[in-house]
């Protein structure tokens, strides 16, 4: 149940968070298109971080495109698996060229003074940084969780994991890299670190910059849509397990998908899309995900080693080797959080017990 609490903390607060981050790209791209922008009190969550402290602010009200976009991902998703993986590798591919774009148009600007110093904040800014961003790899819970419907999945999943961990790595790098040719990292916030902008700031062309927005506005998309896809698959599988009421598992007769976990996962969404910001939805992502992994080496561990069981079909190599470094790396990353992250991360796990000890524990045994 704590796993379960895990990832759809992971999954739903990644689509919200992930929404936050389109808001500001098609505010980009209005802006560079029409010269007009979105009210910032209808773009921008009301909860803002001062002097340490997160607090409410008077001048937003909630994120409005942000939840157009969640809810346009959950209408997608209700018209079945097909359709949502036609678009998503579409869109997909569409990421993959615009962020190609930036990586070549930042190197001509590059600016190699903007890397002195190398590692301002020593080992521990590093490792601060990487857990914050480890939600890069959470689409790797994506394929897991597409293995019902995958075909061949002892042979396609491992691949997909593997191709999506060298493909994230290396544009995640060549992007960090780029920008940072372009800017200093101090010049980095809210409003001068999306893409759009620096890329302007390194060709001195807007117009390359709205081409941008308008790939990461359509590419984003897939983002959110695998994020929500994830959450509902997950309460389906749950439902599955009586372990919440079968609602949320409620297959819808024409399309064949888990409606009732759809709809529960976009509203479920829709609040934190609305009213909290990127910074502090990133973190708790990157929390849920690590405590996830961290659950996973160990399940393997027990299930070799305690359960006796034999690989059917998928396997570890180098075990034990893999799953104890698996869990020694995310303990580490788990210490660079900081504490809000956790109180939060512990609100949310003791309102999933709750369920767990007055409904979960009674249906699922009674299954």
């Amino acid at each position: 149940m704590i796993v379960a609490a895990c990832l759809l903390l992971e999954w739903g607060i990644s689509a919200a968070a992930v929404s936050v981050g389109w808001s500001n790209y098609l505010n980009d791209l209005i802006s560079y298109a029409l010269g007009y922008e979105i009210p910032e009190i209808i773009r921008s969550a009301p909860f803002i971080e001062a002097d340490g402290r997160w607090k409410l602010s008077n001048e937003n009200y909630f994120n409005l495109p942000a939840v157009v976009l969640v809810w346009m991902c959950a209408s997608l998703l209700l018209k079945g698996s097909q359709e949502s993986v036609l678009a998503n590798s579409i869109l997909t591919f569409t990421k993959l060229a615009v962020l190609t774009m930036f990586i070549a148009m930042s190197l001509i600007a590059f600016n190699e003074q903007n890397l002195e110093p190398f590692a301002p904040f020593g080992l521990g800014g590093i490792g601060a940084a990487a857990a914050i961003v480890f939600f890069s790899f959470i689409g790797i819970d994506a394929v897991v969780n597409a293995s019902e419907e995958a075909q061949n999945p002892t042979r396609n999943i491992p691949l997909a994991i593997i191709a999506a961990l060298i493909i994230v790595t290396v544009v995640y790098v060549l992007v960090a890299v780029g920008s940072l040719g372009v800017q200093p990292s101090t010049e980095f916030n809210s409003s001068t670190g999306n893409l759009s902008r620096i890329l302007e700031k390194a060709t001195g062309k807007p117009w390359l910059g709205g081409i941008l927005a308008a790939g990461a506005v359509v590419s984003i998309f897939s983002v959110t849509l695998i994020a929500l896809y994830g959450q509902s698959r997950i309460f389906f599988a749950m439902a599955r397990d009586n372990m919440i009421p079968s609602f949320f598992g409620r297959i819808d007769p024409k399309n064949h998908v888990p409606r009732g976990g759809i709809l529960s996962s976009a509203f479920i969404v829709t609040p934190m899309a609305a009213f909290l910001p990127s910074q502090l939805l990133w973190s708790i992502v990157s929390l849920g995900t690590l405590v996830t992994f961290i659950s996973v080496a160990v399940s393997l561990i027990l299930l070799r080693s305690y359960f006796r069981r034999k690989p059917t079909g998928y396997k570890t190599p180098l075990y034990p080797v893999v799953p104890l470094l698996a869990i020694l790396s995310c303990v580490y990353l788990l210490s660079s959080l900081s504490a809000k992250v956790y109180v939060v991360f512990a609100v949310w796990v003791s309102l999933v017990m709750l369920v767990y000890f007055f409904y979960s524990r009674k249906h699922a045994q009674a299954s």
